[in-house]
């Protein structure tokens, strides 16, 4: 009687699992060209500009997307939505065009809009240009993007992206400064709730792996994370919806996805509710190093992770700390390299190698006309190998332990060799621990 009462309680926690699921569909969505009105920024500019970021909602996936020649600017957005409210509400005959501020609408294309779901308006809110110190110029840009549903009327969303671009004419740092809004506008759309993918697990491979519904079809790649959401029934009747799980992709194909349990409260079964955790897929680390009694090593290093997963390319910066190195100057090394990525649930183990170049930072000149210290100087080449074990203790946060061995080789003996650190060769086997935030 007691295994009947519990097979019937299975199968209704799975049925109302599976009722409950939610699953993201393409939105259909119209995408206007940048606007740039009142702003005295070369045309030429934004030539590639437009395509970009229509590329990065079709890139995206979980969109239909039509592309608009059409250029709306800030002060235009009310208005535009005001002639959707009268065409939709008082079903008032659209004229032969519509014009709002720069832009005019045939009628065809004005009932193009109405009938998608979504209307994006980007629009560039700030725009300066200025000629630094060394002779290059430097553009900051604030892009602002505006989204509307057409079926409400209204703004749902809207947000706003800075770059920065530098280069030897104006032309060139505002390509620069253009060319950065792509990245930023993939992470920002993703963080949209109503863009957040909302998928369900199809099945269960053991405790560790499932497989999911979408695929590159809906825009998911390697690295993505997924929680996995259940469904608490509180004492009162209310219904409290809670994270009880995170899964990492690891395999995807046209319209399903694998993914490895990181961790779970219980194990996952087919059925349940999974959301997607939007990143920037990028994982930020702060370490300290101490390499024997030679030096401590003070770092900072990125790791890309979407689209990786058994493998991630790294890239970072430390600062050596050593006894009898000069006041004049700060040391840092610079270093690229990769890390393969072994998962055993929360436990994360990396052996990594990087290699690349050390200098210094003038801080004071050695001696008045010493042409050294103008610039930043190379003074080594080296590189490190080590293996990292971490501990995910939370959804976006690891701490780890490391041990490796680190050469850098001092290039500049006979210049710098009466001023210890920055002309030694340093090496080593090391020690250390740091925390990383997944962004």
């Amino acid at each position: 009687m007691k295994k009947k009462i519990l097979l019937i309680a299975l199968l209704m926690s799975l049925i109302f699992s599976l009722s409950a699921q939610e699953i993201s569909e393409k939105k259909e969505i119209a995408v206007f060209a940048l606007s740039y009105y009142g702003w005295d920024i070369p045309a030429n500019a934004f030539g590639l500009v437009d395509s970009e970021i229509t590329d990065v909602f079709v890139n995206l996936g979980r969109f239909k997307v039509s592309s608009m020649e059409y250029r709306l600017s800030a002060k235009d957005v009310g208005a535009f939505i005001n002639e959707i409210r009268k065409s939709k509400e008082q079903n008032i005959e659209v004229s032969e065009d519509v014009r709002l501020g720069e832009a005019t609408f045939t009628e065809a294309d004005f009932n193009r809009l109405t009938g998608a779901f979504i209307v994006v308006v980007p629009v560039i809110a700030g725009y300066s240009t200025e000629i630094n110190d060394d002779g290059n110029f430097e553009t900051n840009i604030t892009s602002s993007f505006t989204f509307i549903n057409v079926e409400t009327q209204e703004t749902f969303a809207s947000f706003n992206i800075e770059t920065i671009g530098y280069g030897e004419s104006r032309d060139e740092a505002i390509r620069s400064a253009t060319s950065d809004i792509a990245s930023q506008l993939t992470f920002e759309i993703r963080s949209v709730p109503e863009f957040i993918l909302k998928t369900g697990i199809v099945e269960v491979f053991g405790r560790r792996k499932i497989l999911m519904e979408f695929g590159t079809n809906m825009g998911v790649k390697k690295g993505d994370e997924f929680v996995i959401m259940r469904t608490k029934v509180l004492e009162s009747g209310h219904q409290l919806n809670q994270e009880a799980g995170l899964i990492k992709i690891n395999e995807v194909d046209e319209t399903l996805s694998y993914g490895y349990v990181l961790y779970s409260k219980d194990a996952p079964y087919p059925g349940e509710q999974l959301k997607e955790i939007p990143r920037l897929g990028v994982d930020g680390s702060v370490y300290l190093n101490q390499i024997g009694t030679t030096a401590t090593m003070i770092g900072l290093r990125t790791e890309a992770t979407r689209g990786f997963y058994g493998f991630r390319p790294i890239a970072g910066v430390e600062i050596p700390i050593a006894e009898g190195a000069p006041d004049w100057g700060l040391p840092v090394n610079a270093y690229v390299g990769g890390a393969a990525c072994w998962y055993m649930g929360r436990l994360f183990f990396q052996p990594t190698v990087g290699a690349g170049i050390g200098g210094y930072i003038p801080i004071s000149e050695i001696e008045e006309g010493d042409s050294i210290m103008d610039n930043l100087e190379m003074t080594h080449i080296g590189g490190f190998a080590e293996f990292k074990a971490s501990y995910l203790f939370s959804r976006d946060l690891r701490v780890f332990v490391d041990a490796g061995y680190a050469y850098w080789n001092g290039i500049l003996d006979d210049i710098l060799g009466n001023y210890g650190f920055f002309g030694d060769t340093y090496k080593g086997s090391y020690i250390g621990a740091g925390v990383t935030l997944k962004l």
